[in-house]
């Protein structure tokens, strides 16, 4: 099975390549990173970790970042003589965690799900633990994990019902792939049920709750929003850049027609 998945990856790759290549050229967040996600581990991560065995927290962007925070403060207070290294995809989860997860030894780019790129990466960084939040499920990745003798774990598991239609089309595959992972650790009951049907080993299956419900909220986020009782409010939650100036065009419109609409 692994065989066909990483045939498949090649070939996507090989079709994709010229789009891939465009966007490296004109869209600079695409760049972001580009030389660690090949395998290139940068000197300044080896200096800090100086020989030791960190543990490795993967979050894929923002939202997993900041849920992931929590933990890794705790992780800190727990080990304080251990090194955290924590790792992204995107650019802007990348740049979340250097500037919000001051914890994190280190922040780098996760490599690109090929064999001979994360057995690199891994064989570099030595890693004691992985943890990789909610469904980053990348195969090669958890078997070289596995193939090395390092224990990993999927926190703030969450399979959510559209995903899990298309996961059991590939329960074969996944039943293989979930070998590799030493421990799941989903969001809730119905999480871990899907992942069980998934193939997941049920002695491997903890239901241990959603991160995201551990932030630590600031006294200032906690006082109430002044808005009288009555008064129509929109509210735009994890917005990206430029659909701000979208949405307040939007309410500039709206609120001809509702003087009393508040935007937040």
């Amino acid at each position: 099975m692994y065989i066909i998945y990483n045939v498949l990856l090649l070939l996507a790759t090989i079709f994709l390549s010229p789009y891939m290549l465009f966007k490296l050229a004109t869209v600079p967040k695409y760049r972001g990173g580009i030389s660690q996600k090949l395998g290139r581990v940068r000197k300044g991560v080896l200096k800090v970790l100086g020989g030791t065995r960190p543990i490795w927290v993967h979050a894929v962007s923002v939202g997993e970042v900041m849920a992931a925070h929590p933990l890794i403060r705790e992780l800190k207070k727990k080990y304080p003589g251990r090194k955290l290294i924590l790792s992204t995809v995107t650019v802007t989860g990348n740049s979340t965690a250097k500037r919000r997860v001051p914890e994190a030894d280190a922040v780098f780019y996760f490599p690109f799900d090929y064999p001979w790129i994360v057995r690199r990466v891994i064989q570099k960084i030595n890693p004691d633990i992985v943890l990789v939040t909610e469904t980053e499920l990348w195969p090669n990745f958890f078997r070289e994990l596995q193939r090395q003798g390092i224990p990993s774990a999927l926190i703030n598991g969450r399979i959510s019902p559209g995903s899990y239609g298309k996961y059991l089309r590939f329960k074969r595959f996944f039943t293989e792939v979930f070998k590799s992972v030493t421990l799941f650790c989903m969001q809730s009951d119905e999480d871990a049920a899907r992942i069980r049907d998934i193939g997941a080993a049920p002695d491997r299956v903890l239901v241990t709750g959603n991160l995201k419900f551990d932030q630590k909220i600031s006294t200032a986020q906690q006082r109430p929003v002044a808005i009288a009782a009555g008064r129509r409010v929109i509210t735009a939650g994890s917005t990206h850049r430029g659909e701000e100036a979208i949405l307040l065009e939007i309410y500039s419109r709206l609120r001809k027609k509702y003087p009393d609409l508040v935007l937040i």
